[in-house]
């Protein structure tokens, strides 16, 4: 035998029992198992891990990768959560998550029972009752309130269990003793201020369960008004309530994106909803309610209806018609006449019993038949069939008159045997609400409504029942009811506003001075398949996108009523898309979003699922995803080491060069002159000033370089607010020139030989300034600091300079004359008030402010002078703001008003000089005219700022941040003091988030900024106390070769082996007896991130220790080493 079969049996011996095992069975031997080997005749016992029969292996390590080593063993800790470095700043922008799928949606209510018969006390009123707090309607106009004084309760006969919570929705005034809402007896919540605002009590607040609720109102009216209650996430309902506001389950095909979808979140439908219906089995007419009618007044001189071309039968026919009084006359009235002329006709009406009265008329009474036992004058709508056949033998065959269904007995005489009745045919007339001869006499004409009024002639006539005319339960109506097609062409319908057919083919009524008609649409009763989409569907809705709309819904039949139109079997009703469902995330569980406070319409089906949308103001990714998981409310940028980041300095500045390029006088350069303004305004170095005027519209200011410019990088224009501007460039092409704006004319190097500008619509105004390299150009003779452009080592903080702001810029002691407090009291005096600010304001070596930094009396014609404390040597300058021509103002003794007037503008600002002291007192005094005056804001002598020795460290100028370029490390400083070698530190507020919207993956979105964040620092949020994770919560899964999908050579996962181990005294033991699973939850998958699904009960507050064994056919086990962990309560 040179060949080993699968099939062959080896013995095995496992724990001194003996087993046979296939030779494709041998991978599953344990590696202590034993088997008989025969060496020259010699047995021996070898154990399986000795044959070399597993080839494959698992690869290590395998490692336990939840619940993480240490989770809850820090718990009662208090932290702050620190992330690791922002790698990106991304600005604002909506983030979108969208659901899977909603597969149905569940309303959350209760109506076992009618929960409104609970309540008992007096209300405030009609309106105010129990029920307002169970028909799903919220608002301060639908409530349950006591009147005043009063206690309303409300004890369900069994107190309700509450595992969650109870919300009610409630305006709570209470004081909280004596006064407003009360539950169980003893619980007062607290007071709110509007009708829909929420009262949460947890089971715990209520001791498990809900046994009472009582509003109790103030004797002034003020108390409680209850509009709903919900318990453990139902809202409780009366039978037949509404539940669109009812908290709605919506159940979800899949799970994508439900971690997103977080308690508390707003969430709408993705789209709008557009109800449409099953289909249509059948169509059939009605009428409104109140009915199509005529009404019948004494002005109704001549109400008549012609009816001719008759069959010639005058024995046989019937009426029918629905009729009403209003009440007012007693005497006999008339309901119609037939056949009115020659003396001949048969007339219907009541007696002065308020009955029935019919006669028949020729010459004199032929016959006359009454029954007093109905009430023809009662108010409300009665219906009417007389059936009339004078060829019976029998007298009661030959009249027979039903009122309301039922067959009438009548006393009187019949008509005789083929007696003729008399209802046209014969030129004679035919009158309905009056009698046959008198009109407008009390007592001769109906006063009320008749409505459907029918006639139909001859032997057909034969074939009606009562039943036509009953409804499909065969009882009698009880207002006016459509009497179906077949009778349309016999019919009055009151339906026209002059002379013509009223009722279609086959009848000749034509009316003649119509009684006052009350119009009302025949509608189309649609019958349905089934109910989809009827709780949607409102009266007035239109439908089909047409103008027909709806008049009524009845679900349980099913069918919609609408106002007409045209409409086939098999076919739909739609109506006008619904708004948007929207809500508030209640909770989730598994793939069911619980919504409450929902508006609008939500429906499951195909397209449709939830949505979440979070505006969020920037958007920070960082490193990895480290604490952003506990992240909430706020969250503040701080250092590398968890420190404030307030400030930023940059790296060295290796190089100072002028912003202005003062090569030659530019303005000379230029043609023709201007008549407004100078040219040296597009040359002086600010992009606040230009020239104008001087030459006709289509002209051009042009400016030519002697022997061109030659550039390496651009050439950029400054247009200020001046519209309708046009440019040239080297004699090109005119441009539109753009506004408030630096234009870039020309790049990549070359010579500017002209630039031009022109105007078409008015005076041509020119440019404000012009750019050549980064340079602006600037007259050779204009005195002034330029601003200077600071090259750096590297881009260090350029995050922090934003152009055009600011910059604090320490200025420097050799700046300053901080040699004394120059704002002390002792220096000043008043002659009047004081005002704020006058002392410190020009010595504390800040920029000025024109809220406190000045000197300046508090009150027309009051003086305040200053007096150094010691004697000074240099030159006096003031900075001073000049409002109107000012009163008076003094520099030791002398008398500058005039002079300032005239070199100051009004409201303008600037440095005067003064006089030159030497070793000399100042004493200077300012007298504030009527709002008018000269303000202090700064004072130097000797070029040196006068500065209270307090205020040395906090002194700075502002420099406005004019450039900034990343690529070439510059940034552009108005005035700077800086230079090489040197380096700028920039103070600015704490970047913050008010916010933290939500977390995705490594970046996190939030709103509410302050400050600019960068990359490189870190994210601080507010302090957190670590928890222990409760026992249900913890999830254990596995990975090995540091990923969860299985990783093995020739080896596949069978088995996960958990051991256990636990202590109620501490992380480090003593540990109880371990105790071993399998675990085959993963065997599918073959990834570790499959959760143990059989894992036991934990306890509450224990320490555990688990580690975890991969098995796998022909591999060797690989077993992990423990993670410890402790279970909270």
């Amino acid at each position: 035998m040179s060949t080993i079969n699968d099939s062959d049996l080896f013995c095995a011996e496992r724990s001194g029992t003996l087993y046979k095992v296939r030779k494709d069975e041998l991978s599953t031997l344990n590696d202590t198992d034993l088997l008989a080997v025969e060496r020259s005749g010699t047995l021996y016992k070898v154990e399986a891990q000795d044959l070399g029969l597993i080839t494959g292996s698992i690869t290590s390590p395998v490692e336990v990768l939840t619940p993480v080593n240490g989770a809850g063993l820090n718990a009662g800790q208090t932290y702050n959560p620190l992330t690791t470095a922002i790698t990106n700043v991304a600005g604002s922008g909506t983030l979108s998550y969208t659901s899977s799928q909603i597969s149905t949606v569940t309303n959350n209510v209760n109506s076992t029972q009618t929960w409104s018969n609970a309540g008992s006390g007096t209300s405030h009123g009609t309106g105010t009752g129990w029920d307002k707090a169970f028909d799903g309607i919220s608002g301060n106009a639908n409530n349950a309130f006591a009147a005043a004084n009063q206690t309303m309760t409300w004890q369900p006969s069994t107190a309700i269990t509450v595992n969650d919570k109870v919300v009610l929705t409630c305006y709570n005034q209470s004081n909280q003793s004596t006064v407003g809402l009360r539950v169980n007896d003893t619980i007062w919540p607290a007071a709110t201020n509007s009708y829909t605002a929420k009262i949460e009590l947890t089971s715990t607040e209520l001791g498990g369960s809900l046994s009472k609720i009582e509003l109790i109102t103030a004797s002034n009216s003020a108390g409680p008004y209850l509009s709903a209650v919900e318990i453990d996430g139902d809202l409780y309902l009366d039978p037949g309530a509404t539940t669109a506001n009812a908290p709605k389950t919506l159940a979800l095909a899949g799970n994508t994106n439900i971690d997103k979808f977080v308690a508390g979140s707003s969430v709408v439908q993705d789209q709008a909803y557009t109800p449409v219906t099953d289909t249509i089995t059948g169509t059939s007419s009605t009428y409104e309610t109140p009915f199509k009618y005529a009404s019948f007044t004494a002005s109704n001189t001549t109400p008549q209806w012609l009816r001719t071309n008759l069959d010639g039968n005058k024995k046989t026919g019937a009426f029918a018609f629905w009729f009403r009084h209003d009440g007012t006359s007693s005497s006999a009235m008339w309901l119609f006449t037939a056949g009115a002329g020659g003396g001949r006709h048969n007339q219907l009406g009541t007696n002065s019993n308020n009955g029935l009265y019919f006669y028949g008329y020729n010459n004199g009474f032929e016959w006359q038949v009454y029954n007093n036992s109905v009430n023809m004058r009662d108010g409300n709508w009665h219906h009417l069939f007389i059936q009339y056949d004078t060829e019976e033998s029998q007298a009661a065959d030959r009249l027979k008159i039903y009122f309301d269904g039922s067959l009438l007995s009548l006393s009187g005489t019949y008509p005789s045997e083929d007696q003729h009745f008399y209802y046209g045919g014969d030129n004679l007339n035919n009158y309905i609400g009056r009698n046959a001869y008198e009109a407008n006499q009390d007592g001769h004409y109906w006063t009320g409504s008749i409505a459907q009024f029918m006639h139909m002639n001859g032997t057909g006539s034969r074939s009606l029942v009562i039943g036509d005319f009953l409804d499909s339960n065969g009882n009698a109506q009880a207002s006016p009811a459509f009497y179906g097609s077949s009778y349309t062409a016999q019919k009055l319908k009151f339906d026209q506003t002059s002379a013509g057919t009223n009722s279609g083919s086959g009848s000749n009524f034509t009316e003649s001075n119509s009684p006052t008609s009350n119009q009302q649409d025949e509608l189309k009763v649609l019958a349905l398949s089934g109910q989809k989409d009827l709780d949607l569907f409102v009266v007035g809705d239109t439908v089909n996108s047409g103008s027909e709309t709806v008049k009524a819904v009845n679900a349980s039949a099913p069918s919609i009523t609408v106002s007409g139109g045209t409409y086939s079997n098999g076919s739909t009703i739609t109506t006008t898309a619904r708004t948007v469902g929207s809500g508030t995330v209640n909770s989730v569980s598994g793939n069911n979003i619980v919504v409450s406070s929902p508006a609008g319409v939500w429906r499951g089906g195909v397209g449709r699922s939830v949505v979440r949308n979070i505006p969020y103001d920037t958007a920070l990714t960082f490193t990895d995803n480290t604490d952003l998981d506990v992240m909430i409310g706020t969250a503040t940028q701080v250092n590398t080491d968890g420190t404030a980041y307030t400030s930023e300095t940059t790296s060295a500045i290796t190089a100072k060069t002028s912003a202005w390029n003062q090569s030659a006088v530019w303005s000379s350069m230029v043609s023709p002159s201007p008549s407004l303004g100078t040219v040296v305004s597009g040359f002086d170095g600010s992009t606040t000033t230009t020239f104008a005027g001087g030459i006709s519209a289509g002209s051009y200011f042009t400016f030519t370089p002697t022997n061109g410019l030659t550039f390496t990088d651009k050439v950029r224009v400054y247009n200020g607010a001046v519209a309708g501007a046009s440019y040239k460039y080297n004699n090109g092409t005119a441009t539109t020139f753009p506004t408030n704006a630096w234009t870039t004319v020309a790049t990549g190097g070359g010579t500017m030989t002209s630039f031009a500008v022109t105007r078409n619509t008015q005076d041509v105004h020119a440019w404000y300034a012009i750019e050549v390299d980064g340079k602006i150009l600037v007259d050779s003779n204009i005195t002034g600091t330029a601003p200077s452009i600071l090259t750096f080592t590297d881009t260090t903080a350029f995050d922090q300079f934003t152009v055009g702001q600011d910059f604090a810029e320490t200025k420097p002691a050799a700046d300053m004359n901080t040699s004394q407090t120059w704002s002390n009291s002792n220096n000043f005096s008043f002659t009047g008030s004081e005002l704020s600010g006058v002392r410190t304001g020009p010595f504390n070596g800040r920029p000025w402010d024109n809220g406190s930094d000045l000197m300046w009396p508090g009150t027309d014609g009051n003086t305040v002078t200053w007096t150094s404390p010691v004697n000074l040597t240099g030159s006096v300058q003031i900075h001073l703001y000049r409002y109107r021509h000012g009163d008076s103002f003094k520099v030791n003794g002398t008398q500058y008003q005039t002079a300032l007037t005239n070199a100051i503008p009004d409201s303008g600002n600037a440095i005067y000089t003064f006089q030159t002291l030497n070793n000399q007192g100042l004493v200077i005094e300012s007298t504030r005219g009527s709002a008018q005056g000269f303000i202090i804001r700064k004072i130097y002598v000797g070029g040196k700022e006068l500065v209270d020795t307090s205020e040395a460290s906090n002194a700075f100028y502002d420099r406005e941040i004019q450039a900034k370029d990343a690529t070439a490390k510059t940034i552009q400083l108005e005035d700077t003091v800086a230079s090489t070698g040197d380096t700028l530190t920039i103070n600015f507020v704490q970047a913050s988030l008010g916010t933290v919207n939500i977390v995705d993956g490594n970046t996190l979105y939030g709103s509410t900024i302050t400050g600019n964040f960068v990359n490189g620092k870190k994210l601080k949020g507010p302090q957190l106390t670590h928890t222990a994770p409760s026992p249900s919560s913890i999830v254990f899964t596995s990975q090995n070769a540091n990923t969860t999908a299985f990783s093995g050579t020739s080896a596949t996962l069978n088995n996960r082996v958990w051991t256990l181990e636990s202590s109620t005294t501490s992380s480090t033991g003593p540990w109880s007896t371990a105790v071993s699973y399998n675990d085959t939850s993963a065997n599918t998958s073959q990834d570790g991130a499959t959760a143990w699904s059989g894992r036991p009960t934990l306890a509450a507050n224990t320490y555990y220790r688990v580690k975890v064994k991969y098995e796998a056919q022909n591999a060797v086990p690989v077993e992990s080493t423990q993670n410890t962990f402790l279970t909270g309560s």
